[in-house]
Formats: structure tokens, C-alpha cells, sequence
């Protein structure tokens, strides 16, 4: 795996109260970098698999929680998460060490989603 472009730390237990992963994206401090078009595509952004799973379940759980979703079936937040998760999730990299994120440059991040899917399901 190349040297990654960007190198972010962070701790998975102070992101509480996410309620998508833009909101995490935002607490990192890359939103900037995609609005700058440093950042064209969440296959550029890498995290460690355990950690992906933990921010599946804050997000779940700050929804649960959430005055926008009272009364809505578990099931339906859920689906809400996962819409969120499918749309917005990092790439899980199991050489990734926990509590990092790694930003690749776009053609790195497009030659690996490219071997990951094929060239027609990228």
C-alpha cells in the first residue's frame, strides 16, 4: 500500500452524537477537503474494519436517540443508517492502524476500486 496523502488521527469513542458519516468527516476536519475537490470520492478516505463497525453503531445509536426519528420503528432508523453508511462509508483497510484515517489521491483510490470491482462496477 502507497503513502497515503493525508494522515488523520482520532478517537472513535469521542465521536458520540454523529448522526451520519458527514458529521464524522466534519469532526476529523475533512470537509474542507472536499469542498476543495481534494477530496473527490470517500474511496480516497481509509479506515481500520473495527472501527468502520463502531461508527456503524454510533450512528445508529444517535439516531435511535434523536428527536427527528421518535416514534420510527428501529428497523427504519436502521435503514436510514445503513442508506447513510452505503452512501458516505470509508474503504475498511485491515492495514489501516485503528484511530487513523488515510486520504489516498483520487487515482490511487480509482486503480484500487477498479481491482476491487472491476472496471464496470466502479
Amino acid at each position: 500500500m502507497p503513502v497515503p496523502k493525508k494522515t488523520i488521527k482520532y478517537d472513535v469513542e469521542k465521536m458520540a452524537g454523529i448522526e451520519s458519516m458527514w458529521d464524522f468527516y466534519q469532526r476529523i476536519g475533512l470537509l474542507d477537503d472536499f469542498e476543495s475537490g481534494e477530496i473527490t470520492h470517500v474511496s480516497q478516505i481509509y479506515i481500520d474494519g473495527e472501527n468502520c463497525e463502531r461508527l456503524q453503531e454510533l450512528i445508529k445509536a444517535t439516531l435511535k436517540k434523536s428527536r427527528k426519528f421518535k416514534g420510527w420503528k428501529d428497523n427504519r432508523v436502521d435503514a436510514v443508517a445503513s442508506m447513510d453508511w452505503a452512501n458516505y462509508s470509508p474503504v475498511s483497510g485491515g492495514d489501516i492502524p485503528k484511530d487513523e484515517v488515510w486520504v489516498f489521491n483520487e487515482q490511487y483510490a480509482l486503480r484500487e476500486r477498479v481491482e476491487r470491482n472491476g472496471e464496470n462496477n466502479i
